[in-house]
């Protein structure tokens, strides 16, 4: 009823750490850096492949030595944010499922204590799915309770349910650096960032 406009939004490159690696991240894109506050999981496809490259001079983005794990299919389109690199690995998406990474918020370590029954936490892992593509960003996918696929994946996983953003577009009490602010808020991205 009020009519279209055209908006610019802020899109994000996110390292995970991976636990237990020092110096191994995967990488995502997103195109809605507030739902970074509710990440419960990363996403890659089963049958894509995917290399670990290791950055070999510091860039804007990471320091030399830091490994990065991309889709092979978006490595040259990423070529200008990764810098000289060398690939030293290569693997399926299916390869990476169940890999744990450290979660980006204090207010998720809850979600990444051992899962009832398994030596896996409940939150903060690697997930195959057939939703992901290299079609953009780097062929990996962050999870949060806010888009349909994101809600099914995560379903499907018997992951918990976190919103960290309110019925009134606020960020909950509990994401204590970020409390109170609308999620749209101007500099809210680069807050995050």
């Amino acid at each position: 009823a009020q009519g279209y406009k055209d908006v610019t939004d802020i899109t994000l490159y996110v390292k995970f750490r991976v636990k237990g690696e020092s110096n191994t991240y995967l990488t995502a894109w997103t195109t809605t850096p507030w739902t970074l506050l509710s990440n419960l999981a990363v996403a890659v496809g089963p049958d894509i492949e995917y290399d670990t490259v290791e950055l070999l001079e510091d860039t804007a983005a990471g320091k030399t030595g830091e490994r990065w794990i991309v889709a092979s299919a978006r490595r040259a389109a990423l070529d200008a944010m990764i810098g000289k690199h060398r690939v030293v690995g290569t693997c399926r998406g299916r390869e990476l499922a169940g890999i744990e990474y450290e979660p980006m918020w204090e207010w998720l370590d809850d979600f990444t204590a051992p899962n009832a029954g398994s030596d896996r936490s409940s939150a903060c892992f690697v997930i195959a799915d057939e939703y992901v593509t290299t079609e953009d960003g780097t062929g990996l996918v962050h999870l949060a309770y806010y888009g349909e696929d994101d809600f099914r994946i995560l379903r499907k996983h018997g992951i918990p349910l976190l919103l960290t953003i309110d019925s009134n577009g606020k960020v909950a009490d509990f994401a204590r650096l970020f409390a109170g602010r609308w999620f749209r808020e101007e500099g809210l991205a680069v807050d995050i960032l």
